[in-house]
């Protein structure tokens, strides 16, 4: 459980900034704000979902497929195989409250 905590945290904390690279034009200004924004341009047969194939063609996909691979299983709750919304949205808030819990036990401990 602390190693899926772990990855979704990871993922969460990367996935913003892989995505923030495709946003951006040739001028350096990013097109669009928000998560929705970026799981909208992943989703290229605009289907309303981010399947594997999309994901890894994605910045993740091209620094480290293997990588991608292993966060979009952990990103697609039911295994079907595409990432919704949801469930993009459930794996940044488990891996926020992640982030959080480990900021606050840290926080404890260096008391």
């Amino acid at each position: 459980m602390k190693k899926l905590i772990a990855s979704l945290a990871a993922a969460a904390f990367v996935a913003p900034f892989a995505l923030a690279d495709e946003a951006k034009p040739e001028g350096g200004k990013a097109k669009g704000k928000g998560k929705g924004d970026a799981i909208a341009r992943l989703d290229t047969d605009k289907d309303g979902s981010v399947s594997k194939e999309e994901f890894l063609a994605g910045p993740a996909g091209k620094r480290d497929a293997e990588a991608a691979a292993r966060r979009f299983a952990k990103i697609d709750a039911d295994g079907d195989g595409k990432a919704t919304k949801e469930e993009f949205a459930a794996a940044f808030k488990a891996a926020k409250e992640a982030k959080a819990a480990k900021a606050a036990k840290a926080a404890k401990a260096a008391k």
